[in-house]
């Protein structure tokens, strides 16, 4: 009962900040449209096309899907493995790592927003090195196998990955308007703990008023919220793997174990290493 209620109840939560702040819930879809322009689909639209091009109808050694995967990012990682025939055991193992962010975030957005490239660099090890923790499992079941990719024709594949770019730009002018909702809700909330909540819901814009924040622990916080990658991203992520069967409910749960070990790492060095990534 409580979770067939809780869908509307927070649709309807949602829908109310909206009429009750109507003009920052246009200003916030507008904003995250126009980082979706401006900084996403140029590059995300043609790595997109020209990935299906070059895998469509071919079969690979599950490493290099795997690293194509963590190479594209969010939601090219979950396009690339939901054409795949595999047994649901092994979907939801290849959806624990499909939840990563593109590299171009980490040592380009982070790292002029952090004003220090070893801090970014480290930031995109230890998100690399968790997806790689959890991908473990994934590489022992799939030893000596190839996976078969179906064929799409030229028109096919222009079609599907333009449809994606819609799927994307929804899921991120949610996020930026669910972000700011939150904001207007919580108004006398302190920097920090708005910023976290804020990152839960649009990891982009989360991330940026997180090192606003100036937080003692910033980059194992940054490191937990860019692994769990934000609803916005696992929205995109779910649109794929809705085929597999493989619920929003999961896709959480995953980002959740991401965001947990990349913590964990990003920690343990900096004890090791104090002061050799300070922001």
């Amino acid at each position: 009962m409580f979770k067939s209620c809780l869908r509307p109840v927070i649709s309807g939560a949602m829908l109310g900040l909206m009429l009750a702040f109507p003009q920052r819930s246009v200003s916030a879809a507008l904003h995250g449209l126009s980082i979706f322009a401006e900084s996403v689909l140029p590059s995300l639209f043609p790595f997109t096309v020209f990935l299906m091009l070059m895998t469509a109808g071919r079969s690979f050694p599950p490493s290099v899907l795997l690293g194509l995967s963590l190479l594209g990012g969010s939601p090219t990682g979950a396009r690339l493995w939901s054409d795949a025939a595999l047994p649901p055991p092994l979907s939801r193992c290849i959806a624990r790592v499909t939840g990563t962010m593109s590299p171009m975030f980490f040592l380009g957005t982070l790292g002029n927003w952090l004003g220090q490239a070893k801090a970014a660099q480290l930031l995109l090890f230890c998100h690399l090195f968790s997806a790689l923790i959890l991908a473990l499992p994934l590489c022992k079941a799939l030893r000596g196998t190839r996976i078969q990719l179906p064929y799409l024709p030229v028109s096919a594949i222009l079609q599907q990955s333009a449809l994606a770019m819609l799927t994307v730009a929804g899921c991120m002018m949610l996020g930026s308007v669910g972000a700011r909702l939150i904001a207007c809700l919580f108004p006398h909330l302190p920097a920090l703990p708005l910023a976290m909540l804020q990152s839960l819901a649009e990891v982009s814009a989360g991330c940026k008023s997180l090192i606003a924040a100036q937080p003692l622990c910033l980059l194992p916080l940054l490191c937990f919220f860019t692994s769990f990658s934000g609803l916005s991203i696992l929205l995109q992520n779910a649109a794929f793997w809705g085929k597999k069967h493989i619920t929003l409910k999961q896709l959480l749960f995953y980002g959740f174990l991401r965001g947990g070990i990349t913590f964990l790492i990003c920690f343990a060095i900096l004890l090791c290493l104090p002061g050799g990534f300070a922001v």
